[in-house]
């Protein structure tokens, strides 16, 4: 903060291999099924969540949820 006052923060990011059968449209990988999976990160993967803490930001919580879940192991 401006303030002087010292902020801690979380953030992070649960990514996923693009599967084989899915397709980037535009910057988003999607499903086979037409889902959308997510935003292409490092050309072969796709985030499936983002959460960030920072109450000096006015952050709290998922700032992406991937339609497709946020869970690991789906693909």
């Amino acid at each position: 903060m401006d303030d002087g006052t010292l902020c801690s923060w979380v953030y992070f990011v649960k990514i996923v291999a693009g599967p084989a059968e899915a397709t980037i449209d535009g910057l988003v990988w999607i499903a086979a099924d037409g889902t959308e999976i997510g935003p292409v990160i490092w050309g072969s993967f796709a985030v499936v969540q983002e959460i960030s803490n920072d109450a000096c930001a006015g952050e709290h919580g998922v700032r992406y949820l991937s339609p497709v879940g946020p869970g690991l192991g789906k693909f």
